[in-house]
Formats: structure tokens, C-alpha cells, sequence
């Protein structure tokens, strides 16, 4: 079973010839090569939803193209047919002119067409009028959309014959993740016309003086450069055949990759797919907000499994839905994100798209480790905090303290080791940014180890004999199990770089205060060259700290220093108050971006 054309408007009926063999209904037409193919021209419906998969079973490279799976009754199988953002051309075979002469076929700027390669070497002719300068992107959809052994190539003549440009295969973009080819054989770029004038497009599959046919569809898509892109998630650093899993009291590490198209470099954000309004029921799983970098073809994400009800067991599966967004030339677009998974080892690996994000529930791990940390753009050298939660399991405690490493913080960033303290489930740590930090987002998560020992739920007598009036008089007893070694990841979150705007300094960042006293800090403030704005400094202490206080300084676009009066109450806790600084914020691009200078602030006795 075929279909032609294999592309049409989304949300719009198409006429489409269905051919086949014993087709239900179908006519037999002579086609070159296939004498006994029978024929059916068919309406198709307004068809508005690809299949979450693509429309077929495809690799990486072959599926950013959305599509649908049609079938027709009577016939085993089904065919894919592609859904475009706007009309479809369908390949004149042969054109020719008023005096019976070969000639192109005409296409309008932009143009999207529908071809095929029926006969033995078979190419396809296409005339555009270009302005000088003007800038198009040219590309054929063969190899991508799926035909077997298609190599594509388009070249490009001048209104006399003449080459100007031969395009060939398109190789992955440096950087492109492993497991995540978007090569192909199919030809496509970008190309600048150098007058104003006719040029025609010729288009052949350099496999068709062997395989040519009813089934040898390509698209070609011609237009100015547009600004695209599309997000999948896979599995975490997977090297051969696996699925996603997270602990139904835990998180789990996800890959994204994210495809761009023309023009196209902006911050893409990864966040949660909102719940129905008919949903009551707590998720199964969420997702932290994660972003992924400007030019960044990768990232990293993670899902939290919440158990609750009889589902806290784990062993199941649940469905994680994610939206991708960002902003094109203005307007923010919201695309879901696909997924894909890798479908055998080797070099190079091969990922195929999904369905859906499908994830297995294990059974809890001992342990949860939560981070929580900045929500504010802040500058390069900047100093920050971060708050880590460990949660034990009702059954379970730590046998020592926990050590927490990070993955994901930018270069030559200072970073504390951070010890996790067995009786404490709250630990503050600080972290500061390398001076030469590029701006952007950056996306981080923590890998905990502890020794974690285990007792035994009380178990419930279900024997005759541990009914006895003599057992149940025995006191019961559960003994602890033998420490055991447990890693697990934190969830990811993203931390937003700013330009450097505007520093913060202080002469003395070692200085003490009395209960009941007030103490005064000169500061002093350095601006980018590229900042001429008012700065607000401020006294930065963490959540729920108490007995000091400081009204903030704002200082105006002339001034350079000023002081900050600190004040400690009667009540304010003995002893070096930890994770304190001095922070100086700045609006730029109309937002808030900070930067930090750490104090070593202690309050004495009076």
C-alpha cells in the first residue's frame, strides 16, 4: 500500500491516490515499472493530531517530521502520511511549455512539495524567482521521512543552466548528543541568491537508476529561513537497549536534546505538563523547571515519583508529560516534548522516537536528598547558597553522615564539600561562581552516598502457633540490618548567569556585632561598562534567620559606595552567623540580577 501525495495540510481535507495491490475499490492505471498497481483516489479527512510517535517507527533523524498512521479496510498495514503547517504542491510529472517543450514546474515563495522518483533515474525540475540577496532555505525530506536507501541531492542553475550550488548530505551539528544522529542522506542549507532573476531547483535520489517507484516519496521545502525547534527526552547516559525508572520516593535523571532549525538559538524551558482540569488526583510523577542553554543542543532533567495511597509500593508505571517553550521573534511558542529511547549498542549509538514518556516505579530507596536553590539571575563571581533536605524512609536511618557531590556547576567554581549530617535533615551550602563564568543557564543535580541502616517492619502473625497465647507473650523483636551503601541523585534545577552588571565589595568582610548592637559596613560598588543604572544593597541572610536586621541602600547611577547599618537584637544567637552576605541588586532587560559578596559576620555577648 502507497499513498500520493504523502504530505497535506494539517486541519484540512486532502485528495490523496491510494495504490496498491488488490486495493478494495481500486482501478487498474498504468504506471511505469507497476502494470498490476490498482488505484483509488480518496478525501482524505481534515486531519489536525500526528501520532505521538511520528507515524511510524522511526529513528532520531527520521522523525521531525510529525505524521499519522492511515489505514484502509480491507488492507493489513497502514501508511504514513505527513501533516504540514500550510499547502501542499504535488509534482507535476513532466511539465511541459506551451510548444510541448520539458520544462520546470513553477513554485511560489515559500513552497512546500509533494514529489516522487517513479521511473529510473527519475529527477524533478522546480523554478523559483528570487530577489537579489535574498535568503532561502532549501532542503528535501527523503531519507528523513523514511524511504529506504533515498540519497538526496539538490543542485541549483541559473536562468541560462548554469551550477551555482550542489547540496548534499546533512551532517549532525557540532555538539550533537551521542544516541541522537540527525544525519542523513537527505540535502538541504541555506543559500543566498546573487541577483534577481529565475533559478531553477533540481532534485534526484542518487539511488534511482536502481530503486525508484510507487513508494519513493520525498518532500521538498523551499522558503526563507525559519526559526524552529523541537525537544526529546531520553535516558540518562544510556548505552545500550533501556527504559526510564525512578524510585516512587525519589528522582530520576533524564537526557534532552534539543533539535534546532534556521535561525534558531534561543533558551529553550522545560517544565511539567499542567494536570487536566478533570484530574483530582495527585501526579505520580513531576518534573523540575530545568532549562536548557542558548545554542545548547542537550540538557539535563529529572523526574520526582510522589508516592501516596496504595501506589507507594512502586512497581508500576506512570506517564511523565513535559512542554518545551521559548521565545521566536517574539512570540513564545509551546511545543510537548517527544520522547525517544536507544535501540541498540554500538558505534554510533541509534535512539528511536516513542510514543509517550513512559517510566517504571521502583520500589523506594532508603534515602531522598532534595536541593533547593536559586530562582534569581545572578553575575559571574557571585557567591550563592543552596539548601539540601535529606528524608529517610520510616524503616531507615543514616549510619553516618552523607557526602553530597555536584554535577553541573561551571568551571573553576568554588564549591564546599558538603557533608550531610546524619542528625540534622537540613543543611545549607554555599557555592561561588568563577569570575570568567559565560552567561547563561546552567543546569546542576547532586549525587548522595550514605551508609543507611534498615529495621524490619514488626511482621504480622498469620500462623496458628504465632497466635499462641505463648508467643504473643514473647516480646517481639526486629533487629537492624548491617549498614548498607546508598547512592542517589537530587533533583536538577537551573541556575540563570547574568552579564556582570554591577559588584559588590566590603573593605573588612570579617567583622562583629554585639547582642543589642549596631554595627556600620562600608561598601563599595563596581558597574559593568555596560551598566549605567541604580543598584540596591542589602543585608542577605538565609530563610528564617532571626536577630538581624539592615535597611536596604539603594544607590543612585552616580554613586559608587555607601554603608549598610546592621543592628543585632537582645535575642540575636551567639556565635559566627553562617551563609550571610552583602547582595547587590541591579534591573537589567527588565529583571532583577544579583550578585553576591559572602560576610563572616559574628554576634557577641554583650
Amino acid at each position: 500500500l502507497s499513498v500520493f501525495p504523502s504530505f497535506v495540510e494539517r486541519g484540512k481535507e486532502a485528495q490523496v491516490t491510494l495504490l496498491g495491490f488488490q486495493l478494495p475499490g481500486g482501478v487498474a492505471t498504468p504506471i511505469p515499472g507497476a502494470p498490476w498497481i490498482l488505484q483509488k483516489r480518496v478525501t482524505l479527512p481534515a486531519l489536525t493530531t500526528p501520532d505521538s510517535d511520528g507515524g511510524a517507527w522511526l529513528t532520531s533523524s527520521k522523525s521531525t517530521l510529525e505524521g499519522v498512521r492511515y489505514r484502509v479496510d480491507g488492507i493489513d498495514g497502514s501508511v504514513r502520511i505527513g501533516l504540514l503547517p500550510r499547502l501542499v504542491i504535488t509534482e507535476e510529472e513532466h511539465p511541459t511549455d506551451a510548444n510541448g517543450k520539458a520544462t520546470a514546474q513553477k513554485l511560489p515563495l515559500p513552497a512546500l512539495v509533494a514529489g516522487r522518483f517513479l521511473t529510473q533515474n527519475d529527477f524533478d525540475r522546480y523554478r523559483i524567482t528570487a530577489k537579489k540577496d535574498q535568503v532561502l532555505t532549501i532542503e528535501a525530506f527523503g531519507d528523513r521521512w523514511g524511504a529506504e536507501m533515498m540519497d538526496t541531492e539538490i543542485s541549483i542553475h541559473d536562468s541560462k543552466g548554469k551550477l551555482l550550488k550542489t547540496f548534499s548530505d546533512i551532517a549532525d551539528p557540532k555538539g550533537q548528543p551521542a544516541g541522537f544522529s540527525l544525519a542523513s542522506l537527505d540535502a538541504g542549507d541555506h543559500w543566498k541568491a546573487p541577483a534577481d532573476g529565475d533559478y531553477d531547483i533540481v532534485v534526484r535520489d542518487l539511488f534511482a537508476g536502481s530503486v525508484y517507484g510507487i513508494d519513493r516519496s520525498y518532500l521538498l521545502s523551499v522558503g526563507p529561513v525559519q526559526s524552529d525547534f523541537e525537544v526529546f527526552a531520553v535516558p540518562h547516559n544510556a548505552k545500550t537497549p533501556v527504559g526510564m525508572s525512578v524510585p516512587s520516593n525519589g528522582h530520576a535523571l533524564f537526557d534532552l536534546v534539543a533539535v534546532r532549525r534556521g535561525s534558531f538559538t534561543g533558551p529553550i524551558r522545560i517544565g511539567p505538563q499542567p494536570a487536566s482540569n478533570k484530574t483530582t488526583e495527585a501526579p505520580l510523577l513531576t518534573s523540575a523547571e530545568v532549562w536548557i542553554a542558548e545554542n545548547g543542543l542537550s540538557g539535563i532533567g529529572s523526574m520526582t515519583s510522589h508516592p501516596h495511597d496504595d501506589r507507594s509500593t512502586g512497581n508500576d508505571i506512570a506517564e511523565l508529560k513535559l512542554l518545551a517553550e521559548s521565545q521566536i521573534s517574539g512570540k513564545q511558542v509551546t511545543k510537548e516534548v517527544h520522547a525517544a529511547t536507544i535501540i541498540g549498542g554500538g558505534n554510533p549509538l541509534v535512539s528511536r522516537r516513542t510514543d509517550r514518556l513512559v517510566v517504571g516505579r521502583l520500589a523506594p530507596e532508603p534515602i531522598r536528598v532534595d536541593v533547593a536553590a536559586e530562582t534569581v539571575a545572578i553575575q559571574p563571581g557571585s557567591w550563592l547558597r543552596a539548601e539540601v533536605t535529606v528524608t529517610t524512609a520510616p524503616q531507615a536511618s543514616l549510619n553516618n553522615d552523607a557526602k553530597l557531590t555536584w554535577t553541573g556547576w561551571p568551571a573553576k567554581s568554588k564549591l564546599d564539600a558538603v557533608a550531610l549530617p546524619k542528625d540534622a535533615p537540613t543543611t545549607l551550602t554555599s557555592i561561588t561562581l568563577a569570575a570568567d563564568t559565560k552567561p547563561g543557564w546552567q543546569t546542576v543535580y547532586g549525587t548522595a552516598q550514605a551508609q543507611v541502616v534498615e529495621t524490619p517492619p514488626p511482621t504480622d502473625p498469620t500462623s496458628a502457633e504465632q497466635k499462641s497465647e505463648e508467643k504473643k507473650s514473647e516480646p517481639e523483636k526486629t533487629e537492624p540490618s548491617k549498614p548498607k551503601s546508598v547512592e542517589v541523585v537530587t533533583n536538577a534545577f537551573s541556575i540563570e548567569v547574568a552579564p556582570a552588571t554591577a559588584k559588590v565589595t566590603v573593605k573588612q568582610p570579617k567583622i562583629a556585632v554585639a547582642a543589642g548592637g549596631t554595627i556600620y559596613i562600608p561598601f563599595e560598588v563596581v558597574r559593568d561598562k555596560s551598566f549605567t543604572g541604580e543598584v540596591r544593597v542589602s543585608l542577605d541572610l538565609p530563610a528564617g534567620e532571626t536577630g538581624l536586621s539592615c535597611m536596604p541602600v539603594t544607590l543612585p547611577p552616580d554613586s559608587k559606595s555607601g554603608v549598610l547599618q546592621v543592628a543585632a537584637a537582645e535575642s540575636a544567637p551567639i556565635g559566627q552567623q553562617g551563609f550571610v552576605a552583602i547582595a547587590a541588586t541591579a534591573e537589567r532587560d527588565g529583571r532583577p540580577v544579583v550578585f553576591r559578596s559572602v560576610l563572616d559576620l559574628t554576634v557577641k555577648s554583650r
